[in-house]
């Protein structure tokens, strides 16, 4: 009985070793490079927001990672068109003829006015002149007319100076300002003026390449391209005369937001996203909504302030240490 027992025990312990070795020794788990929102609570309710990377000075080097701060914008539905900038040569006669009818007006209702003022004097003149004069009043502002009518169907009906104050009409002749004319699709182009214009070469659209005005006021149909036209000035350093723009129209309520550049954009998961650094060494992912763009980028009106530090380079690289992945976004 004795030896039984201890068969059995020594049996006993051979099965308990065997189970233990084919377990194998217990490992500790695995550390991720990816570390978690403060508050898993506010990370499961906000889908916008995911993950941080966290980077030392050295990786953020090798990566080639480079941030530039957001830019504060006025955002409004812009719709685009083309442009060109008209020469100044026209403009400039035609004013030159305004203001020889305007001397010419003011001189013979100086004659009039002087004439009839001596009416029955010693120093009056015969009915035959002053009714001669009365003809040359006449003559004189229909020349003024005309040349003013000359002028409204080169630069509109209703342009944002004051009869009284020519000096933008008076840069335009000189070509110190430069007059844009725009045309846009007529089908999604409101009857009401947009509140801002922005121009650009073409090709450059870039926002911090390209130039905006609010001085906008309607122009005459253009009759080889279909489609609402206005007029807008431009500073002459921008655009040479002739040349033809990308022109784009800012209509309905302003909103202030920033510029996501297309360089800080990436997609995953069927969701675009940008990479913000808000503490040094610290970048976290964040939703973009694309539903306001812009040239050069999109408009966010909400989770990104002026001055945030968007990563512009190396962003894909960020994700693929995020998700563990080592590959490019999709």
């Amino acid at each position: 009985m004795l030896r039984c027992g201890r068969r059995v025990a020594a049996s006993v312990a051979l099965l308990a070793l065997i189970v233990a070795g084919c377990h194998g020794p217990s490992t500790p788990p695995a550390v991720s490079t990816t570390t978690v929102a403060a508050d898993p609570k506010e990370a499961a309710g906000d889908e916008k927001k995911a993950a941080a990377v966290t980077l030392t000075p050295e990786q953020i080097k090798k990566l080639g990672l480079v941030t530039e701060a957001a830019k504060s914008v006025k955002y409004g539905r812009e719709i685009p068109g083309f442009g060109v900038v008209m020469p100044h040569e026209p403009i400039a006669t035609a004013v030159a003829e305004l203001v020889a009818a305007q001397a010419t007006a003011r001189q013979v209702q100086s004659a009039l006015a002087r004439q009839q003022r001596l009416a029955g004097t010693l120093g009056a003149v015969s009915a035959e002149i002053l009714e001669g004069s009365i003809a040359q009043e006449a003559v004189g502002i229909a020349q003024l007319h005309l040349s003013q009518q000359k002028l409204t169907a080169l630069v509109g009906q209703d342009p944002p100076w004051a009869d009284s104050d020519n000096a933008e009409l008076g840069k335009l002749a000189t070509g110190k300002l430069k007059l844009l004319r725009m045309t846009f699709p007529q089908d999604v182009m409101s009857e009401k003026m947009p509140w801002q214009v922005r121009a650009a070469h073409i090709g450059a659209s870039e926002p911090a390449n390209s130039w905006a005005t609010k001085k906008i006021w309607n122009a005459p149909a253009d009759a080889t391209v279909p489609g609402r036209s206005l007029f807008a000035l431009l500073d002459s350093r921008y655009a040479a005369e002739g040349e033809r723009l990308q022109v784009w129209a800012s209509t309905g309520e302003a909103e202030e937001g920033v510029v996501v550049p297309l360089a800080a954009i990436l997609m995953h998961e069927s969701k675009y996203w940008c990479y913000l650094e808000k503490e040094p060494g610290k970048f976290s992912r964040t939703e973009v909504d694309i539903d306001k763009p812009t040239a050069g980028g999109y408009v966010v009106l909400d989770r990104i302030a002026q001055g945030d530090k968007l990563v512009v380079s190396a962003a894909g690289q960020l994700l693929a240490q995020e998700t563990n992945s080592g590959a490019e976004p999709d």
